[in-house]
């Protein structure tokens, strides 16, 4: 959550820079907002080499008695009945 926090930090300071700054804030708002993108890309590539592999291993070997569940229909609305 931590992060989180330091994200919108970062995001609020880019803005303030590149709407109310001179030319060289409004460079370190971009250069904020590119690094934040840098970081990202990086976490997300991490996760996709550490955690994705695994993904389709992490299947159930529960089974699911589907006669334990009423047949639910939805209508065009988005509401259900019985």
């Amino acid at each position: 959550m931590i992060d989180v926090v330091r994200d919108i930090e970062s995001l609020e300071t880019a803005l303030i820079y590149l709407k109310e700054g001179a030319s060289d804030e409004k460079r370190s708002g971009f250069t904020i907002l590119e690094k934040m993108l840098k970081d990202k890309k990086e976490e997300l590539k991490l996760f996709e080499d550490t955690m994705a592999p695994m993904l389709p291993e992490m299947k159930s070997d529960v089974e699911i008695d589907q006669s334990k569940f009423e047949q639910v229909e939805f209508g065009k609305d988005g509401t259900y009945g019985n």
